[in-house]
């Protein structure tokens, strides 16, 4: 049996997406990820996608390898892909956590995380160790009410 793996990347959004088509590929993401018994979490904010992906190592790599030729984002850069015993997100086929919500709603922490550290300048080692601790929170319940 394959192992089990965790996969983040980030990536930008190609042209200005609408919030219906972002919606789109959450229902998407949902509706192909749960038949696969793969988990995880999207995050938007400014252009830029953040996606958690937790499942067997070969469907999960699958479907990242199907994502990178979605010509509705471009510059992927897969941040790291782990073996986990268990998904952190076990219980969302795909949670989804329109970002700017959590920063209109006046969360300081959550808006210098995204400000400060997700971007594609910093080396990817950095961005990849920020997205584990933003994941963490997550896993912790942090900003939990904003996820759909």
């Amino acid at each position: 049996m394959d192992p089990i793996i965790q996969l983040a990347y980030i990536s930008k959004e190609t042209h200005t997406l609408p919030k219906e088509a972002v919606k789109k590929i959450l229902e998407e993401s949902v509706n192909n990820n749960s038949s696969k018994h793969i988990t995880g979490m999207l995050i938007f904010y400014n252009g830029t996608f953040l996606q958690v992906l937790e499942g067997h190592k070969k469907l999960v790599t699958d479907l990242y390898d199907n994502l990178k030729k979605d010509a509705r984002h471009k510059n992927l850069l897969l941040l790291y892909t782990n073996p986990i015993k268990s998904p952190d997100f076990s219980s969302w086929s795909m949670g989804f956590v329109d970002a700017e919500e959590i920063i209109k709603s006046g969360d300081k922490d959550f808006y210098n995380y995204f400000e400060k550290n997700l971007n594609f300048e910093k080396e990817k080692d950095f961005v990849a160790q920020d997205v584990k601790l933003l994941i963490n929170k997550f896993k912790n319940g942090a900003w939990r009410n904003y996820i759909k």
